[in-house]
């Protein structure tokens, strides 16, 4: 039996996937939070320390939790936990390259452009006396792997080479026979598969419809130039009809990328790593020089900062700088290049609204895999998530790099953070303004952050406990502000309305309590006067009743 997912755990999944961009800017927000303290070599307040610190599991750091101290006889230290932090990922991704690589393994082998273009009908015999489309495609090039280059494909090239060869699958799916045509009954074998639940007589209904409108030369056959010509009109000039409908839907059957959910989960676990590997590798290329003390070679004494008991001139550390260095080319330098290499493979798509929105429609079946990357971000943006690495990048490692002594990297985090700042509200890169707006916010909250840490830095600070307690509560408010402002923003008009009902109805009850103490003065008074206020209450009681009603239901719509 197959388990189906509930429609409570679909409408979850599909809130989640509407929330997604709010999520990622998150998460990010959280690690490069988290690395602050480090990279500017300070130490925050202790209450907001033990606060951010519970977000430490965001950067994978997990090894210190394992209580593996005495696992080689020595102990772990930083070296060990470089070696986990980078390889343990490795083992995931190859995980996940055999898992992709099965999938794609049952996925038969598509024809290479040469092969596909040797097979479509260049040439037709259609009209002999007047040049055809496809006539003209094979006068403009003799080699048929470059038919899919030539602009005489529709006329003036607004297509691209992809959507070239996608629909030259899609013609072979209608013409199974290789006749050159497809015919009423190859149409009617097509719409039987893609739409089994139609009856026969829709089907039929919907055949003659798609020959009026695609059959120019009335002979009851759809050639290879009328199809070339359907596709044009829907593509380049927006004009959509069934027939190009019908080939939207069967070239999203054709095209749809195996393996998406493993690419989908690789992205996202190389979005949450990146920062933890990149920021380890980079704090391994930090030392702490002693120019006042000399080792037995006469050499000046260095140390890593991160671990005092790593020393930067014995051999074991030189062998292992090498490969940190190696190492920097797979996280941040490899990632967001497998980024820009995966989106630029699509840009055509990405880039294009019209195509997004087959896409959409469809189901995503070519950018599917590339959703966690693109789907938060507006077509002319598709590329931004590389962009996004070198913020974060930036953040979250290379503001680290510089002298512990000075504030030269609290001073580099707040000049970056008011540079993103400013592209988020420039250019509003997310197609939801609630995404923009929330980036804005948690780049502000970066600046407070790293402003804070300068404050630190140069001492500015107090050492007094009350003050170090309100100062870390203020940071605290500092970093809960962005998902306050973006919950309030959400669930305004939803939360609004039930605070005034709340209101009205506690001050109805403060009004009670008054009356009730006013009747207990007023006892001594005679019952003439008593069943005036009684009823002089009543009427204002109900038209306290009738104003929170009214002001309840007005808020509601």
């Amino acid at each position: 039996t197959t388990i189906k997912p509930s429609n409570q755990i679909l409408k979850a999944a599909a809130g989640i996937k509407d929330y997604q961009g709010k999520i990622k800017f998150s998460a990010a927000f959280l690690q490069i939070a988290v690395s602050i303290g480090f990279s500017c070599s300070i130490e925050f307040p202790p209450l907001f320390s033990k606060f951010i610190g519970l977000f430490t599991v965001l950067n994978l750091d997990i090894l210190p939790s394992l209580n593996l101290a005495c696992v080689n006889g020595r102990g772990l230290d930083y070296i060990d936990n470089m070696l986990f932090v980078t390889l343990a990922p490795l083992g995931v991704v190859l995980l996940l390259g055999v898992a992709y690589w099965y999938k794609m393994s049952k996925v038969p082998r598509k024809l290479r452009p040469e092969e596909l273009a040797a097979i479509l009908p260049i040439n037709s015999d259609r009209d002999k006396s007047a040049p055809s489309a496809t006539k003209r495609c094979a006068d403009d090039t003799e080699d048929p792997a470059e038919f899919f280059h030539s602009k005489a494909w529709d006329k003036d090239g607004g297509l691209s080479d992809t959507d070239r060869y996608n629909l030259g699958l899609v013609w072979l799916e209608y013409d199974k026979n290789k006749g050159g045509s497809i015919s009423s009954a190859e149409l009617k074998q097509v719409l039987a598969t893609h739409d089994p639940n139609a009856s026969e007589e829709e089907v039929d209904n919907e055949v003659a419809i798609l020959l009026k409108e695609a059959d120019s030369n009335h002979d009851g056959s759809i050639y290879f130039e009328d199809f070339v010509e359907m596709i044009h009109r829907s593509r380049i000039k927006g004009q959509a009809g069934h027939f190009s409908n019908l080939v939207d839907r069967v070239e999203a059957k054709l095209t749809k990328q195996p393996g998406s959910t493993v690419v989908y989960f690789l992205l996202t676990f190389s979005f949450l790593i990146i920062i933890s590997t990149s920021a380890t590798l980079l704090q391994f290329l930090k030392c702490r020089n002693f120019p006042e003390v000399t080792n037995d070679a006469g050499k000046m004494e260095s140390f890593l900062f991160k671990d005092y008991s790593i020393d930067c001139n014995s051999r074991r550390y030189q062998h292992f700088r090498i490969y940190a260095a190696s190492m920097l080319l797979v996280y941040p330098a490899g990632i967001p290049l497998i980024y820009a290499t995966m989106l630029n493979r699509q840009k055509e798509t990405l880039s294009n609204p019209m195509a997004m929105d087959r896409e959409r429609a469809h189901g995503f079946p070519k950018t599917g895999h590339l959703k966690f990357l693109a789907h938060s971000y507006k077509p002319e943006f598709y590329w931004f998530e590389v962009l996004e690495c070198v913020r974060r990048l930036s953040l979250g490692c290379a503001v680290g790099l510089f002298d512990p002594e000075s504030a030269t990297s609290a001073v580099m985090g707040i000049l970056v953070s008011f540079l993103f700042f400013w592209v988020f509200t420039k250019f509003e890169p997310f197609k939801n303004q609630g995404d923009s707006n929330y980036a804005v916010a948690l780049s502000a909250s970066l600046m407070l952050l790293f402003l804070a840490a300068l404050m630190i830095k140069v001492d500015i600070s107090t050492d007094d406990v009350g003050d170090q307690q309100s100062f870390g509560i203020l940071l605290i408010t500092i970093v809960g502000s962005g998902p306050l402002i973006s919950a309030v923003e959400v669930w305004w008009d939803r939360i609004l309305p039930v605070f005034v009902v709340i209101g009205l109805a506690v001050g109805r009850a403060g009004k009670e309590d008054d009356e009730e103490d006013d009747e207990e003065e007023d006892e001594e008074e005679d019952d003439e006067e008593q069943k005036e206020e009684t009823g002089e209450d009543d009427s204002d009681e109900g038209g306290g009743i009738a104003l929170e009603a009214a002001l309840a239901a007005l808020l509601l719509i």
